[in-house]
């Protein structure tokens, strides 16, 4: 079950290489779609600018938790924004679990502080506010700090044929393998 080499293993981690030629059409449309999409909401009335970013937040939060398996319940999305944006609850809509609160507030801090630099605090906070009704029981873990020694992998499949899909650096190069990504990042 072992890769020949992971992302951190390469010997110029983490300098990426990209082709800018191929790379700059698509961030330009990235960028033109980003603009078009924030113009629109800018020319919404007050009420409907909030119903479209209730939309979209909602959307990201359910498709966020289902990247790591998480089902999310809708309705307690739904009802977190609502709250949030101060727009009006439908009857009997659930309160929102601590999970779901935790998301939001990752994803609304996160998008809201572009220009913030990524620091292994805001990964520990972020992680905090995703687990703050503790661990899911299932697997025991740290919360808002660096796991401890035992190696840290990615798996799928049946017990006894599990896929492997990414094995993290080992604790003893945790530290320095997060600080030279972090300031990858970081640079301007």
């Amino acid at each position: 079950m072992m890769a020949s080499s992971w992302i951190w293993q390469q010997p110029d981690w983490p300098r990426f290489r990209w082709q800018s030629s191929a790379l700059e059409p698509l961030l330009e449309r990235a960028r033109a779609a980003r603009q078009e999409l924030l113009s629109r909401l800018e020319r919404l009335e007050p009420p409907l600018d909030r119903e479209a970013i209730s939309a979209l937040l909602g959307r990201e939060s359910l498709g966020t938790a289902a990247i790591e398996g998480e089902l999310l319940d809708p309705r307690q999305v739904r009802s977190s924004i609502a709250r949030r944006l101060r727009l009006p609850l439908a009857e009997g809509q659930p309160a929102a679990s601590a999970q779901v609160e935790g998301l939001l507030d990752v994803l609304l801090e996160a998008t809201s502080t572009l220009e913030a630099p990524l620091t292994l605090a805001t990964l520990n906070h972020w992680h905090r506010r995703l687990f703050a009704a503790g661990p899911d029981g299932l697997r025991a873990i740290r919360i808002g700090e660096l796991r401890d020694e035992a190696p840290m992998q990615v798996l799928s499949g049946a017990i006894g044929r599990e896929r492997l899909h990414f094995e993290a650096p080992p604790r003893d190069q945790l530290e320095r393998q997060l600080e030279a990504f972090l300031d990858w990042i970081a640079f301007p």
